[in-house]
């Protein structure tokens, strides 16, 4: 999903630059980037996996399904974000690599402005939702009361995001991953010690989304001393909003905003159809075998946000070369990142579930089979989606998401009735996989002029062929353990994990992988004799 490089084999040849910097100086800055960026996503995926037992039984299984509820239904708030940040981290960085400052800086105040704006119109959204959740979902009328204020709560909480997200958005297209992360890592361990605290002392589920509100408040002001750090040329406060910029930013963002939109329909209303055809008890399960199946998605996502400003930088320069073998490579690496996890998820998805919240949730793992399986589909054509969007012909892809989307809630609703909420996991499957396969993938490889077998010699077969090794290994494993401790089945997890490293690097499409490998040992050795 790139345009053919000029190597005969489509990829970067052993022992060199696979972004094709001869110094590897754009290697090293995502490298470090996606360094950082894992540690900010493990600190959140850790702590959501140890409190997340801990809410269960301080909340109760209808309770939690409340909260996930209010969750899903305010996520659609993120759609009022209009596609804006993506555009702020798209031209913030074209406008730092042409040296534009100027235009830099008034971009962000018009950024900001309207981040603003919008999350004040979230705020008036969610008191407009707030009295008809209990309705939709057909709550009981003891809980009718504390379903409405928790929606209402979601919303202000989702709106004090916007404005922090802008300066968020300025560290991305300013490649400072690792500012980020690191003021992402202290929101999420104060929000997660706060939540802890408050249900200790007895406070209900309205505590667990009200105690992150003045932490999303206090954050915005590391974000703006990050942001000043990162670029202190850039003086934020010189800026001014431009009408102008607002159509660009807009512009830009619009077929963002859809695909996003029909994102948040693949992934949010999986629980929302559940809740109106099903006892809203039938949620509890789906959602956690759901958010099991997204932690392979969410740490190679780390990975493949670096592309998209990477990509802008490199398309205001027209280093097309350095395009092509950017996205090449990076479709290899992201199936490699999802698959290391995802297959030994999938294998032991039943005991997982069952050693981490119980017996009864073991059930789930089909679901969390399907949902992975999904996964593996949609992630692919992610750093195809950075890049297009990085050179501003991601259009197109907006009426993709919103076919997928559509196919996704019509399969669901059709399959909820046969087979319960394992046929809405199998509607996001076969949704996934006519969006990618039959829509996305032929014209990401027109637009950049690569052949179907370029593209699965270089990037796909490289990375699905140990996948049969590591799940056989994991299969093996559990049949003759029977690992039933937490401890025991992330072990087993971890086999099938290394049994894939392996053989992805003995494999002949590892080739760079292998000689990125050798160097870094080298330069320890050197170091460290």
């Amino acid at each position: 999903m790139g345009d053919e490089p000029d190597h005969p084999r489509g990829g970067a040849p052993a022992g060199s630059d696979p972004t094709g910097d001869g110094g590897g100086v754009l290697r090293r800055r995502v490298a470090l980037s996606t360094v950082s960026n894992y540690a900010g996503q493990a600190t959140i995926l850790l702590t959501w996996f140890f409190l997340t037992p801990f809410l269960l039984d301080q909340l109760g299984s209808d309770v939690y399904a409340l909260f996930v509820l209010a969750t899903a239904l305010m996520g659609y708030g993120s759609l009022l974000d209009l596609g804006l940040t993506s555009s702020v981290v798209r031209f913030v960085a074209e406008l730092h690599a042409r040296g534009e400052t100027a235009a830099l800086r008034d971009t962000v105040a018009t950024g900001f402005v309207l981040s603003t704006l919008l999350g004040v119109a979230t705020f008036a959204a969610g008191a407009v939702v707030a009295p008809l959740a209990p309705v939709l979902f057909a709550v009981p009328d003891d809980q009718r009361a504390v379903t409405t204020q928790l929606v209402l709560l979601t919303a202000v909480s989702a709106g004090l995001v916007f404005p922090t997200g802008t300066l968020f958005a300025v560290l991305r297209g300013l490649q400072r991953f690792d500012l980020v992360n690191a003021v992402s890592i202290v929101a999420t361990l104060l929000t997660a010690a706060a939540t802890v605290v408050a249900l200790l002392l007895g406070g209900g589920v309205l505590w667990v989304v009200g105690v992150g509100i003045p932490i999303s408040i206090a954050m915005q002001v590391p974000a703006y001393l990050a942001v000043r750090r990162a670029a202190p040329g850039l003086r934020l406060g010189q800026g001014r909003p431009r009408r102008h910029l607002v159509g660009r930013l807009v512009s830009f963002g619009w077929a963002v905003l859809v695909v996003q939109g029909a994102s948040q329909i693949k992934t949010r209303t999986d629980e929302i159809v559940i809740a109106v055809f099903l006892p809203v008890a039938r949620v509890t399960p789906y959602a956690l075998a759901r958010r099991v199946a997204e932690a392979p998605q969410i740490l190679t996502y780390q990975f493949v946000r670096v592309l998209m400003p990477l990509s802008a930088e490199l398309g205001a320069r027209d280093e097309r070369d350095r395009l092509r073998r950017v996205l090449l490579t990076g479709t290899r690496l992201t199936l490699v990142a999802y698959l290391l996890l995802g297959t030994g998820v999938m294998a032991l998805a039943g005991p997982f579930l069952a050693a981490w919240v119980g017996e009864e949730f073991r059930s789930a793992g089909v679901i969390m089979v399907l949902l992975v399986l999904a996964g593996v589909v949609d992630t692919a054509v992610w750093p195809a989606a950075s890049v297009l969007q990085g050179i501003s012909r991601h259009r197109p892809l907006a009426l993709f998401a919103v076919v997928g989307a559509l196919l996704n809630l019509g399969v669901s609703v059709v399959l909820i009735h046969p087979y319960g909420p394992t046929g809405v996991a199998l509607g996001t499957l076969v949704a996934a996989t006519v969006e990618t396969l039959v829509l996305v993938v032929p014209y990401a490889l027109r637009v950049a002029e690569v052949s179907v077998t370029a593209l699965l010699r270089e990037a796909v077969w490289p990375a699905l062929l140990p996948a049969v090794p590591a799940a056989a290994a994991a299969l093996g494993l559990r049949a003759a353990l029977a690992p039933e401790s937490l401890l025991a089945v992330l072990a087993v997890g971890a086999a099938a994990g290394a049994v894939y490293v392996v053989v992805f690097l003995a494999t002949p499409g590892a080739a760079t992988e292998r000689d990125i490998l050798v160097r870094a040992m080298l330069r320890r050795r050197r170091r460290h004799p």
